[in-house]
């Protein structure tokens, strides 16, 4: 997905995301995992890299997953979608790519 640069109004970054379900009683363990995984986009050029685990996620009239389970969403942030097909290969750094 192109997102908008908030100065000109131009699409010029590119988020890639996904939702998983992780059990509650492994959410710490995951969020642990995660922080590295983090750290590692980062260090190959990822401009961002984001999680958020749901807290309350029973909606009225919507199927819910069990209580047991929680939903995070996490995305990461590339200057384009060339990036992205960079991180896709990851065979070095990332950080020259050129945005399209």
């Amino acid at each position: 997905m192109k997102t908008r640069n908030g100065v000109n109004g131009s699409l010029t970054r590119y988020v890639d995301g996904y939702v998983l379900p992780v059990p509650r009683n492994r959410l710490q363990i995951y969020a642990r995992m995660a922080l590295k995984a983090g750290k590692i986009w980062r260090e190959h050029g990822a401009l961002e890299y984001r999680e958020c685990a749901g807290d309350d996620l029973k909606v009225k009239g919507m199927t819910s997953f069990p209580r047991r389970i929680n939903l995070v969403f996490s995305w990461i942030v590339f200057k384009s979608r060339k990036h992205l097909a960079c991180f896709s290969q990851l065979e070095g750094s990332c950080h020259d790519v050129n945005a399209d």
